[in-house]
């Protein structure tokens, strides 16, 4: 069916202290990590409703997916933080770094 050894590299919890003994701890990293899967949907948004000279539609799109998913990963980051989560927030990252590159060729000067 699977390779459970596999399965269990995947899903083996990278963060995963006793909540109960830091009570205030977890109430904070969740916040935060809620907050920051809100900013990132934010952004998001912000990067699809811009226009950029000579940047064409597709590399915008591929922009804002890239920061609307990154945001989805951080809601799923409140609950837990499994390894196959850290590699997909790394392909995710890399993926608006390298587009973040191509787009900063097309349209000199800016910054964002």
């Amino acid at each position: 069916m699977g390779n459970p050894m596999l399965y269990n590299l995947l899903n083996y919890p990278l963060v995963s202290p006793d909540w109960g003994y830091y009570g205030g701890i977890k109430m904070a990293y969740q916040g935060f990590n809620l907050l920051e899967g809100i900013f990132w949907i934010i952004l998001s948004g912000y990067v699809y409703r811009r226009q950029l000279p000579n940047v064409t539609r597709i590399l915008t799109l591929q922009y804002t997916i890239a920061f609307f998913c990154f945001g989805l990963t951080d809601f799923v980051e409140v609950f837990q933080m499994p390894l196959w989560l850290l590699l997909i927030k790394g392909v995710f990252l890399a993926l608006i770094l390298i587009t973040r590159h191509k787009i900063l060729k097309l349209a000199p000067g800016r910054k964002f």
